[in-house]
């Protein structure tokens, strides 16, 4: 299954609240109060009227590199800007032409 970031909430440029998609599943992920370890605060199936066990499960390799993606998400600091390239117009014509 495909794993999909759809919404990251940030608050001083750091996640407070990210929703990923992987299939049809939605999964919302929370830093954990104190560590800031993020921990799946719910999943949910759009479009089923009926919700067992078997409904919301994820293969552990898909759920692996949800994981991967949600943990790289809290982990960034984005209160900072990144530095700017140092190319100028020049630099980038010349490799064009």
């Amino acid at each position: 299954m495909t794993v999909e970031i759809l919404d990251v909430k940030r608050v001083n440029g750091k996640a407070v609240r990210a929703v990923a998609l992987i299939g049809d599943i939605e999964s919302c992920w929370i830093p954990w109060p104190g560590t800031g370890e993020p921990y799946e605060e719910s999943r949910m199936r759009h479009g089923v009227q009926i919700l067992d066990q078997d409904t919301l499960s994820i293969s552990e390799t898909d759920y692996r590199k949800l994981k991967k993606k949600v943990y790289k998400i809290f982990s960034e600091d984005r209160s900072k800007p990144k530095p700017r390239s140092r190319r100028t117009s020049t630099d980038v014509q010349g490799k064009l032409f």
